[in-house]
């Protein structure tokens, strides 16, 4: 049975909400960020000269912080989201480290002016993911654009980062503008899609 997109849209809207309280009894410690840091560690030898998105956690989301700043002390460079909500659009920009100003939905961004680039890592925020590679965010569409922006102009790898129990064991309902991730890291380790 195939589900219309209003019917699509109000399934992932009761996902959401179950998705949330899920992850709200969950709580990364200091040995899980460390974990996800090393695992992206690992996907490469030499960072130098890539660009590596990640993003500001709000709402109980898991920390990429501590595996940017590993593959910014191996020479990659960081970048953050950087969200226009009147016009409904998000690029990333440039973020070497320094103080970041408030943006909208309680996230953080790099002040303006904003540098932008397209970056050859995504690391992205989910609510929920499967084992095709869909992920489950907040229904703004935010990131899928983005996404395949950065897919267009670079190729660009897309990594989620979540705890294992975020994991689904069925598919997600998907629409035909969301974009699929290359994998999921988690503290356990890395899930690949294909």
């Amino acid at each position: 049975m195939s589900l219309s997109s209003p019917d699509i849209t109000a399934a992932k809207q009761d996902l959401r909400e179950t998705a949330l309280q899920l992850r709200a009894g969950l709580r990364a410690t200091a040995d899980d960020e460390d974990c996800i840091a090393s695992q992206l560690l690992n996907l490469r030898q030499n960072w130098a000269g890539h660009i590596v998105a990640g993003y500001w956690p709000i709402r109980g989301e898991f920390s990429p912080l501590a595996a940017m700043l590993a593959v910014s002390g191996q020479g990659a460079q960081l970048a953050l989201p950087v969200v226009d909500k009147d016009a409904h659009h998000m690029i990333f920009g440039v973020w070497g480290g320094g103080a970041l100003m408030d943006g909208p939905y309680g996230t953080k961004q790099p002040p303006e002016p904003v540098t932008a680039c397209i970056p050859d890592i995504i690391l992205c925020p989910l609510l929920a993911f499967d084992r095709r590679g869909n992920r489950l965010g907040y229904g703004g569409g935010y990131y899928d654009a983005a996404i395949k922006a950065a897919r267009q102009a670079k190729n660009a790898k897309v990594y989620g980062v979540a705890f294992g129990e975020q994991a689904v064991l069925f598919p997600l309902p998907i629409e035909s503008f969301d974009e699929k991730m290359d994998a999921v890291i988690t503290p356990e380790r890395i899930i690949p899609f294909e």
